[in-house]
């Protein structure tokens, strides 16, 4: 099972692969912010032509440990992008 990694920023996505198995991620490509969450043809294609089955995205968090605006932000973000490339979703808290 495929996984593509989403690392979102304001302007930029960066984006790493995993292998078939999904043990090891390889750094891919940093798209445009809009061309991922719009689900733009360059996206697109990499979806398809990967054969991507799952999104992974990192989540911050607070200096208190918690989830603050800039996760909930990337949260909606990466959901938008799910819903739009028919893969599911999962989040990692980042330290």
């Amino acid at each position: 099972m495929r996984t593509l990694a989403l690392d979102i920023g304001e302007v930029r996505v960066g984006l790493a692969v995993s292998d078939s198995a999904g043990k090891i991620a390889t750094p891919l490509k940093v798209l445009p912010a809009d061309v991922v969450l719009n689900h733009g043809a360059e996206f697109r294609r990499i979806v398809e032509d990967w054969e991507i089955e799952q999104l992974v995205s990192g989540l911050p968090m607070t200096m208190a440990g918690e989830e603050g605006p800039q996760a909930a932000s990337i949260r909606e973000k990466a959901q938008k992008s799910r819903r739009r490339a028919a893969c599911r979703c999962f989040f990692v808290m980042n330290a």
